[in-house]
């Protein structure tokens, strides 16, 4: 199979930036005098806006799915680990959080977790044995389906000859 390269949508990301200004100046407004919450409360809505800003015109791919493997930048974690061979996978998992957000875990064994987690800051890293990587389709045009099938054939595919394993 091809190379497939997921670019973030651009209609999701002004959406998203359009409601950090909107909750913003909601809060600008609804405030009648600036307390320290409130200048808390603006600055971490400041620094939301700038990030979004960034992300509106950084056009990098946030999801590569190839034959060596899989390279996430959807976190920021993703982005550290850099690429994840189909071969070190050993679970697709669909996950739900608060019953709203769908999302897919890829897992490793514990053997393969140490070799990715070696990878991240002492700060990032997490205390279990097994590595997961989180993906979701807030970021790109496709539903969860369709991604968690794309993933699912590419790892049927990939996962007992991986060219860079």
């Amino acid at each position: 199979m091809p190379e497939i390269k997921l670019f973030p949508s651009l209609k999701k990301r002004l959406i998203l930036l359009g409601l950090v200004i909107a909750l913003g100046t909601l809060v600008v407004a609804l405030v009648p005098f600036p307390s320290a919450s409130f200048i808390l409360y603006f600055g971490l809505c400041l620094a939301a806006f700038c990030y979004m800003l960034i992300r509106l015109f950084n056009r990098k791919p946030v999801l590569v799915l190839s034959e060596a493997g899989v390279l996430s930048g959807m976190t920021m974690n993703g982005a550290k680990i850099g690429l994840v061979l189909w071969t070190d996978i050993s679970e697709i998992r669909n996950t739900r959080a608060f019953w709203l957000f769908k999302g897919i875990e890829l897992h490793a064994n514990e053997a393969i977790a140490e070799k990715y987690q070696s990878r991240l800051e002492k700060k990032d890293r997490v205390a279990r044995k097994t590595f997961i990587m989180h993906l979701s389709c807030d970021e790109i045009n496709m539903k969860h389906d369709e991604l968690f099938s794309l993933l699912e054939r590419y790892w049927s595919l990939y996962k007992k000859d991986s060219k860079l394993g």
